[in-house]
């Protein structure tokens, strides 16, 4: 058993347990050839094809020095991590 997080072609991030949804953006339809994109200040963005923003978790850091990961746990939840605090900053 295991957990994927995918980017579909209509915009949606969804989070699969096996082949069962267990998470998403709720954004399908919003755009075409859409991609997510961890931001340099910890957000997560799904973009269109156009550079449009079609969501985002809207969790900015001001510090520039911090690293972030994308990552989806044995639990089943994608979550952003800041690498150099080790602490969890967003979960879907």
């Amino acid at each position: 058993m295991f957990y994927i997080l995918i980017m579909q072609f209509y915009c949606n991030l969804v989070l699969y347990y096996t082949e069962s949804k267990i998470w998403d953006t709720k954004t399908i339809g919003k755009g075409l050839n859409c991609f997510l994109h961890l931001q340099k200040d910890g957000n997560l963005v799904i973009y269109d094809k156009n550079y449009d923003v079609v969501w985002s978790y809207n969790l900015y850091w001001k510090n520039i020095w911090v690293t972030f990961s994308l990552c989806v746990d044995n639990k089943g939840f994608a979550t952003v991590y800041d690498t150099n605090l080790q602490i969890s900053i967003w979960r879907s």
